[in-house]
C-alpha cells in the first residue's frame, strides 16, 4: 500500500511542477509546438504504468542541444510518478548528448530508495525521454 513508500517518494509523486496539464485541463506542451518532442513509454500489459514526456529542446552557448524544459503525464504507481518528478529535476538543463540512462536511474534510486519490486517503474521516465529525443532531426 501507500504506507510502504517513504515520505520522499510520496512527496515527489504528488509534485505537480512538471505536470503537462494546466489548471483548465489543457496540455501545456504539445508535439506540434516548435522544438517540442514527445516520448511515450509503458507497459499496459505487465503493470499498467504509462509515461508520456514532452521535451522542449534549446541550443546552448556551445551550440549543443539541451533540455530547456519538460513536462510529463503518468498513469502509474508512486514509484513511476516519484521517479518522473526526480528525473525531471535531474535532467532539466542537461545536454542531450550527456543523457545517460544508468546515471539517471542510479541517482533517482539513490534519492528515492524504491523497493526492489518497483525499480522497473523508475525506468519509465528516462526511457520516455530517450524516445522523445530520438525524434530530433540533425
Amino acid at each position: 500500500g501507500l504506507n510502504s513508500y517513504s515520505s520522499i517518494v510520496r512527496k515527489e509523486a504528488m509534485n505537480q511542477e512538471y505536470c503537462n496539464i494546466d489548471e483548465e485541463g489543457s496540455y501545456i506542451f504539445t508535439e506540434n509546438m516548435p522544438d517540442v518532442y514527445m516520448g511515450d513509454f509503458g507497459s499496459l500489459t505487465t503493470c499498467g504504468d504509462e509515461m508520456q514526456v514532452w521535451v522542449k529542446v534549446g541550443i546552448d552557448q556551445d551550440n549543443d542541444r539541451f533540455i530547456e524544459d519538460l513536462k510529463y503525464l503518468c498513469s502509474g504507481c508512486f514509484g513511476a510518478l516519484s521517479s518522473a518528478s526526480v528525473g525531471a529535476k535531474l535532467i532539466k538543463g542537461m545536454k542531450i548528448k550527456d543523457l545517460n540512462v544508468k546515471d539517471i536511474h542510479d541517482k533517482t534510486q539513490e534519492i528515492l530508495n524504491l523497493p526492489k519490486i518497483k525499480e522497473h517503474c523508475s525506468t519509465y521516465f528516462i526511457n520516455a525521454v530517450l524516445l522523445a529525443v530520438k525524434k530530433i532531426q540533425d
